[in-house]
């Protein structure tokens, strides 16, 4: 097979996509040979220690890398061979919003707009971009999250857009940040869910459960109780009497969040001992059914959400091991001895959340 030219920018890009699916960072000899083992492990081909090495840690490399090797690491990240990944590249980096600007026009097109609430802009900005490829819409709300992530002129934004279609799907959904590390974020969920109710209607339900989800949780690890009670509430005590009933419309994902943080919320009702840990075998169980037979996205999901909630309940230590013994496969599959390891240093080798993967 031949060689393939890449410049700096696009190497670094795929090598930090592939360490991002990997779960691990790549310093040294040992690191290499573990991705070696991972990628052969997974059915995608062969690529010596030696090739990584090279590729990853050599800073001075004169040898450009074979394609088949750079077809290996693309099929790893999910791209059909290097063509397809520099193709996307190409696509993402020449788009704008008069599809000939760059990303830095982009970020100042954002700021610009948003600092003199130049909506109408931004409105037909969303607009022209419902009929983009999803790469793209990723590389905007990526743009998005480095724009939003250095300023505190938020809140007018939130506001204004919080029943905009992209904003809703791409921004706050699948660009959905777990650290909270956007001015204001919190508020955008507030608006989000302004005319949201926990209806039967299963549309609205899943942006119910999603937001009050996300809210509650970012409010419970922040110790701020008061407001994980009242996102608590809202989930679990104010809503329909056959609430419950109807979850099986919800998409795993929101699914998987509610049913897991309700231990929390049982512990910040002073729930009795018996009630919470009757829960917590129902959550194992609840585990059980919902990685037998999935995929590993699916799996990715329960391990990460759920081994979250067990990590910070008040249950003891046998619940964790009983539920990381689940994942055995997983940790194999990764060449990770799980068993040498704890929930939190696990968590990040199963992580479903696509934001983090580009900005960890």
């Amino acid at each position: 097979m031949g060689k393939i030219v890449f410049n700096n920018t696009d190497v670094n890009k795929l090598k930090q996509q592939v360490i991002n699916k990997a779960g691990f960072a790549i310093r040294t000899k040992p690191d290499c040979l573990r991705l070696s083992n991972l990628l052969l492990s997974a059915g995608l081909g062969y690529i010596s220690e030696t090739t990584i090495y090279r590729l990853f840690l050599k800073e001075k490399n004169i040898h450009s890398p074979y394609k088949s090797t750079l077809d290996i690491l693309c099929k790893f990240i999910g791209y059909y061979d290097i063509v397809e990944y520099i193709k996307t590249l190409n696509e993402t980096n020449n788009y704008s919003f008069n599809k000939n600007v760059s990303d830095i026009a982009l970020d100042n097109l954002l700021v610009s707009c948003i600092k003199n609430q130049n909506f109408k802009t931004l409105s037909e900005y969303f607009e022209i971009l419902e009929s983009e490829s999803k790469a793209m819409k990723e590389c905007v709300v990526l743009n998005m999250f480095d724009v939003f992530a250095s300023n505190d002129f938020t809140i007018p934004f939130f506001k204004e857009f919080s029943d905009n279609k992209f904003v809703r799907e791409w921004f706050l959904e699948s660009g959905h940040d777990p650290k909270f590390r956007i001015p204001n974020y919190n508020q955008a969920y507030l608006f989000y869910l302004k005319n949201v109710s926990s209806t039967k209607d299963s549309f609205e339900l899943q942006q119910y459960v999603f937001a009050n989800s996300i809210l509650f949780r970012s409010s419970f690890l922040n110790n701020d109780y008061v407001s994980a009670f009242n996102h608590g509430y809202k989930l679990y005590d104010n809503v329909l009497p056959d609430f419950d009933s109807n979850l099986n419309v919800l998409q795993l994902f929101p699914l998987v969040r509610y049913v897991s943080y309700k231990l929390w919320y049982l512990h910040l009702v002073n729930a009795p001992k018996v009630q919470v840990l009757d829960y917590a075998e129902y959550l194992l169980e609840f585990a059980k059914l919902n990685i037998e037979n999935a995929d590993s996205f699916s799996r990715k999901i329960v391990f990460n959400t759920l081994g979250e909630v067990l990590l910070h309940s008040k249950l003891p230590f046998k619940f964790q091991l009983k539920f990381k013994n689940m994942f055995e496969k997983d940790f194999h599959d990764l060449k990770i001895e799980g068993s040498k390891y704890q929930i939190i240093e696990l968590l990040p080798y199963l992580q479903p959340n696509g934001l983090l993967n580009h900005r960890p």
